[in-house]
């Protein structure tokens, strides 16, 4: 993970939080045609239940909504996320109660990773307005091994 920060200007200086959260096989419970997400699933090896889904999302958005909030009421303005599955994970992560007066925002790819785990970023919009983002390729040239991995996430913009 690379975060850089440019400043142009610095008339007040503020304090903000930004985060990095590895979610750790944050998977929904249904299978994705071409994805080796099967063991995330009812009838996989770890039997991903909804119940289970559901209190894994309860669990971070509880962690993310702390973020921060020691000096900040607002929480992080910014947050990289690890292990990410899908899009509907993150609808579901920033819908939540704890975090959905946040109004967070992400910036997600689908990768090409054979299980179908990705990085994303998610942002507080009155905190983080995005200029660009785009996923950068990562190319391995591993003989008998994976060939394909998370993209890197690349997003500018402006704190």
């Amino acid at each position: 993970t690379v975060l850089s920060i440019t400043s142009c200007a610095q008339k007040d200086i503020k304090q903000t939080a930004i985060a990095f959260y590895n979610c750790e096989n944050f998977f929904d419970t249904r299978h994705d045609t071409g994805k080796d997400d099967e063991e995330f699933t009812p009838n996989g090896k770890f039997h991903y239940t909804e119940r289970i889904y559901r209190q894994k999302l309860h669990n971070m958005a509880t962690a993310i909504q702390r973020i921060g909030t020691d000096n900040i009421p607002d929480g992080a303005a910014i947050i990289g996320l690890a292990e990410i599955e899908n899009d509907l994970v993150l609808n579901d992560l920033i819908s939540q109660p704890e975090l959905a007066d946040r109004h967070y925002r992400y910036a997600w790819f689908d990768g090409p990773d054979e299980r179908g785990i990705d990085v994303a970023l998610l942002y507080n919009p009155k905190l983080f307005r995005i200029l660009h983002a785009e996923p950068l390729h990562v190319l391995l040239n591993v003989t008998g091994g994976k060939e394909t991995t998370r993209d890197v996430l690349h997003v500018a913009g402006i704190l």
